[in-house]
């Protein structure tokens, strides 16, 4: 790009593709967990304790444009939609994750509301987060505002099992639906949904 006048020619770089979406699992089988990923604050502190701007130049060459994952090029999504929670705010994040009683361990790592340890196990398949650097740092962000996470990389048919079956923390896929299969594939994203999503509130 740099050399395009002086060489006599053009680069042109395609629109790509989207980044890893992620989502708690709200209908967890596991009561404990559920409790924690039904809250929103807990939702908007792990939203914000995520630095985007870092990933997108560690990872994507500061090319990609932060935002939340939401349908592509559909009229009903907005820019506030698309930057809502993306800051990088650890503080308003650990501000959060007090309100709601996760106090901090003498490690630094925080509790459960009923004071018992808490880890979210994030079983991970490389085909939806692209590369173990996107989850580890991500691990390591949220590890900053003291949730303790731990990775496990699996298959890719072991997550939808998983998020069928609500028994997975985080639930992953390899897209956001765009406006043609938001409109040819509806069931995927509906109840009772299709096999992908991400899946989440399979229960409801």
């Amino acid at each position: 790009k740099e050399n395009e006048v002086k060489g006599g020619y053009s680069i042109q770089l395609p629109p790509g593709n989207n980044g890893p979406p992620l989502v708690f699992n709200q209908t967890h089988t596991d009561h404990r967990l559920r409790k924690i990923y039904r809250d929103v604050r807990f939702r908007k502190a792990m939203s914000l304790a995520i630095n985007r701007d870092e990933l997108n130049e560690v990872l994507w060459f500061g090319l990609g444009t932060p935002e939340q994952a939401l349908p592509l090029g559909v009229p009903f999504v907005t820019d506030l939609d698309r930057n809502y929670m993306i800051s990088y705010d650890p503080g308003k994040a650990n501000s959060l994750l007090e309100e709601m009683g996760m106090k901090r361990g003498s490690d630094g790592i925080r509790l459960h509301p009923d004071g018992k340890s808490f880890t979210i196990l994030w079983e991970y398949s490389l085909q939806f987060a692209g590369s173990s650097d996107f989850v580890t740092l991500i691990r390591d962000y949220w590890k900053a505002v003291g949730i303790n996470v731990t990775l496990k990389e699996v298959t890719s048919q072991l997550t939808r099992e998983k998020a069928t079956n609500s028994t997975s923390d985080i639930n992953m896929e390899w897209d956001v639906p765009f406006e043609p299969n938001l409109i040819s594939q509806i069931d995927y994203y509906i109840p009772p949904y299709g096999d992908i999503g991400p899946l989440v509130g399979v229960q409801w």
